[in-house]
């Protein structure tokens, strides 16, 4: 005589395996602290470990020009080869020079600043043997020294 199981009516559920968090796979690098380098140095460390930068530039007084103010990813990020990073580095503020008034009348002068993308300042007069009454003897600051936009030049009228 033969016996049979019976056969199950219904089949078991798996249970859930446990997940963990993946460790960065061997071809992955850790994002670095790149903030406070100078961008060459950040430049050349981000190509030692196979990432590209991006560069995004800030304007400031407070840092030299070149230094990494920010970067994204944070650092200890973990990222594939071949991943950008942006990088954002402070580049010294526009300036323009002040333009040579001398011998200008008034209202050329103020155009000719206007036009440089600075303001007229405080008007005063001065005393001038060489210089005709009416046109500009000199201003402050003097020609020629680079200042920054919308800076206000004042001036002397020779009376």
């Amino acid at each position: 005589m033969l016996f049979r199981s019976p056969q199950p009516t219904a089949s078991p559920t798996p249970s859930p395996s446990p997940t963990a968090t993946p460790a960065p796979s061997p071809t992955q690098t850790t994002v670095p602290v790149f903030e406070r380098l100078r961008l060459k140095d950040a430049k050349r460390l981000a190509a030692e470990l196979g990432l590209v930068v991006e560069i995004i530039e800030q304007e400031t007084q407070d840092e030299p020009p070149d230094v990494v103010l920010e970067q994204d990813p944070f650092p200890g990020t973990a990222l594939p080869p071949g991943s950008t990073i942006t990088l954002t580095v402070s580049r010294a503020p526009a300036t323009v020079p002040v333009p040579d008034l001398r011998g200008l009348g008034e209202e050329d002068a103020i155009s000719t600043l206007e036009d440089a993308g600075l303001v007229a300042g405080e008007r005063s007069d001065a005393w001038s043997d060489s210089v005709p009454v009416g046109l500009i003897v000199k201003t402050r600051p003097k020609a020629g020294t680079e200042v920054a936009p919308s800076t206000s030049v004042d001036y002397w009228l020779s009376r």
